[in-house]
This record gives C-alpha cells, sequence and structure tokens, in this order.
C-alpha cells in the first residue's frame, strides 16, 4: 500500500509540471519567458472543440430575451441619428449574399434594419470591422470618396496596420504509417471517429500536434518568438480542401514553425467597391523591407527551419524518415531558403487594422474601445491590437472582451438609453 501510495504521489507531480511548466502560458509573467518542449494549447470540453460558438449558442439558448442570434444576415452599415449617435445597423437578409461563399448567391438581399438603445458594438474582425466602418463612412477621406461614399468621420488608420504571424512547414515524409493514424480516413464513422464519438477517445480527441518547442531566434531577441509544432500529418498551409489531403498521407511529419512578434505593420484592409457584399481588398505585405529594413523576420524563419531540421536529423539516421519533401533537402542556401519562405509563408492570425491608439497616430479606438469621431459605437476584436499579441491571440481577445464588458457596464450605468418613437418595431 505505501508503494502505491508512493507512484500515486510521483504520478500526480509529473502531472503538475507537465500541466504548469510545459503551459507556454504559464511562465509569461515579468521577465522570466517559458522557453523549451511544451504542448499546444487546446480549447476542448470533453475532448471535443469548444468556443466562441458554443458559448454563445448556450447563452441564446439559456437567455433568448437578452441575446438573439439572427442568421444569413450581411451587416452593411452603421446607422447614426440626428445627434451623431451610433443608433443601430442595417443589414441584407439572405443566404450567401457574402462573396467570399464557396458558392456565393448573386441575389441583392433584402435591406433590413435592428435599432440599439445603448451601443452599437462591431465585432467582425480584422477584415469585416474595417470594411464595415468604411462602409458607415468612417475611415480615410479620399479613400472613401473614390468609392462614393460619404464622409462620416476622416480616420486614416481605418484598415492600416494589418498583422499576421509567419508561418511555414517543414514536410518529411517517415519510412511507415503511423501507428495511432491507423483506420483514421478523417470522415465520421471510422473507427477513431467513432472512438471519439462512443467514449471520447483516441487520436480525435488531439490536435493532431506530437510535440511543440518554444524558443528565442535570436539571444537579443527580448522574449521568445519561436513555436514549432510536430505535426503527424503534411500540413502546408490554408486552402479549400487542405484537410483532405490528412487522409491520403499517413506517414507524413510536418514542422509547423510560427514566427510572433513579426515587425511588419505594413498591411492594408481597403474596400473593393461600396457593395456591403463584395469582400474587401486584403494585402498582408509579407516581409515589407521598410518595417523590416534588417530582415530580421526572414533571419528568424530561415533558423528556425535549420533548427527543426537539426531535430530531425536523428530520426533519418535511423532509418525513420525516408526524406524531407519540403522544402527538400537541396535547399540549403539562406538565399533558396528565403525564396521558400517567400513563396509559402502563411497565416491566420490577422489582426490589427482598428488600433486602439490617439488619433493624430492612426489610432482608431480610445482606450475605452470608443470609435474616434463617434459615440456610442465600439469595438471589440483583434483588430482593436495595436500590436499582434503572443503566439495565439484567442486568450488575449477573451481578455479584451472580459475588459469590454466592465467598460460597457460602467457606460451603462452612466448613460441613459437612446429613444425612438413608439413605432419602432426593430428597437432593441
Amino acid at each position: 500500500m505505501e508503494l502505491a501510495a508512493r507512484s500515486v504521489q510521483r504520478l500526480r507531480a509529473w502531472l503538475r509540471l507537465i500541466r504548469w511548466q510545459g503551459d507556454p502560458n504559464s511562465r509569461l509573467w515579468g521577465r522570466r519567458c517559458f522557453h523549451g518542449v511544451c504542448y499546444t494549447p487546446l480549447t476542448t470540453q470533453r475532448h471535443a472543440r469548444h468556443g466562441t460558438r458554443e458559448r454563445l449558442l448556450d447563452v441564446a439558448e439559456r437567455h433568448p430575451d437578452l441575446l438573439r442570434i439572427e442568421l444569413d444576415a450581411l451587416a452593411a452599415r452603421v446607422l447614426f441619428d440626428g445627434q451623431g449617435n451610433a443608433c443601430g445597423v442595417e443589414y441584407l437578409k439572405g443566404r450567401h449574399l457574402y462573396q467570399a461563399h464557396a458558392k456565393p448567391n448573386e441575389a441583392p438581399g433584402e435591406r433590413r434594419q435592428v435599432r440599439a438603445r445603448r451601443e452599437v458594438i462591431l465585432a467582425g474582425g480584422a477584415f469585416n470591422t474595417p470594411q464595415l466602418l468604411m462602409l458607415s463612412g468612417i475611415g480615410p477621406a479620399g479613400h472613401l470618396q473614390t468609392h462614393g461614399i460619404p464622409v462620416r468621420v476622416d480616420l486614416p488608420g481605418v484598415g492600416r496596420n494589418l498583422q499576421d504571424r509567419y508561418e511555414i512547414g517543414v514536410v518529411n515524409r517517415m519510412t511507415q504509417a503511423w501507428q495511432v493514424l491507423q483506420g483514421a480516413r478523417f470522415v465520421r464513422d471510422d473507427a477513431p471517429y467513432r472512438s471519439w464519438f462512443d467514449s471520447r477517445d483516441g487520436v480525435y480527441t488531439t490536435n493532431g500536434v506530437a510535440t511543440a518547442v518554444i524558443r528565442r531566434s535570436g539571444r537579443r531577441t527580448p522574449v521568445p518568438d519561436i513555436f514549432c509544432m510536430a505535426l503527424l500529418e503534411r500540413f502546408v498551409g490554408y486552402y479549400p480542401g487542405y484537410s483532405k489531403v490528412f487522409a491520403q498521407n499517413d506517414n507524413m511529419l510536418t514542422w509547423a514553425i510560427l514566427k510572433a512578434h513579426t515587425r511588419n505593420r505594413a498591411g492594408i484592409v481597403s474596400l473593393r467597391s461600396a457593395d456591403p457584399r463584395d469582400m474587401p481588398d486584403i494585402d498582408f505585405r509579407y516581409f515589407e523591407a521598410a518595417d523590416d529594413p534588417k530582415g530580421e523576420d526572414m533571419r528568424a524563419l530561415i533558423g528556425a527551419i535549420r533548427f527543426v531540421r537539426g531535430m530531425a536529423q536523428p530520426l533519418a539516421e535511423q532509418g525513420f524518415i525516408a526524406h524531407e519533401e519540403l522544402p527538400g533537402a537541396h535547399v540549403q542556401s539562406n538565399e533558396d531558403l528565403a525564396s521558400y519562405i517567400r513563396d509559402n509563408a502563411w497565416g491566420h492570425h490577422a489582426s490589427c487594422t482598428c488600433p486602439i491608439g490617439p488619433r493624430v497616430a492612426d489610432g482608431v479606438l480610445d482606450s475605452g474601445f470608443c470609435v474616434h469621431g463617434t459615440r456610442r459605437l465600439r469595438v471589440v476584436d483583434a483588430s482593436a491590437f495595436p500590436r499582434i499579441p503572443g503566439f495565439f491571440p484567442v486568450s488575449a481577445i477573451y481578455m479584451m472582451a472580459e475588459k469590454a464588458a466592465d467598460v460597457l457596464l460602467a457606460a451603462a450605468k452612466a448613460t441613459p438609453p437612446l429613444q425612438y418613437q413608439m413605432g419602432d418595431r426593430h428597437g432593441l
């Protein structure tokens, strides 16, 4: 019994070590920044994906009088009353009206309006929030006039400062298939899916990451800026049907490299037209020389590729890795690696296009998330960050939302609601 008790204590101690020492967020205070082997954060509940969508659906079900979710509704512009208060939103009712849809609906949609008695809060993200502001006459005056949009507030910073990670993959083909992927076709009713559905067990409870490493790209880098994930799949970025490739390759190992704290702030989101159904023009201006004249971002990515190659070398020497498919063993020089990175780098953490900051410095929001030059209009989403935070922004976005909730509740106590005519059926 004593031996069993000691074993349990050791197991618990080991689990605590994994939980706290391996968590990339657990030691990020003061000047002590975590680096080394860790696990990749998950957002799950009972081994199933759980995030903002599930939270909204839960609140809407429990409090239908407080939250109404309107589907098939494309926001077109913010409405303002005669005193300049944001008082509602005009939207187009109809399915698949936004042209980003794989099979967009060409119909114009039915124009509707919804009124707000307190405030209008935009949360369209780094692309659609600046688009909606500009469609509402808030943004760079010259750009709005080009599209025939009356200027309500000349805010040059709207749509500017677009930032994202740089991500790149190093893909290896293994000599044997991964045993853990046996039977995985990444469809409903395959063996791993049944195991997950019936008992929340098996490979589908994971995010496919075998291990991860955090490191600094250089000794003078103030905080760790490289996150390397070992994925048991062929992964080279996001494109239509990218996940179908997983089922076709059960013997791949991809080191996905993420470069945080990038220096490039040159990206821009602008309007293609005054039609809210059109996608905005999005240009990240990757590796812009003006923002990174020394090419530090590129050097960091090249160094990270060499780092993960070094970790893969023992596996190749022991016969576990057949060969490197991408960028390929023949790509060795800094120049060739830089070309590979420029041609293949991607990102999916776009942010910072409506940053908090002084209006005179191209800021869009004040410290209370209010849009400069407006009243009762706020932005609470990833576009509000002046600089892209950390490795993964979702926890920072949740923290921002909590802060905004406090600000909104305080404002509601201090400011009376807007008054509308009794015949206004859309007042909320």
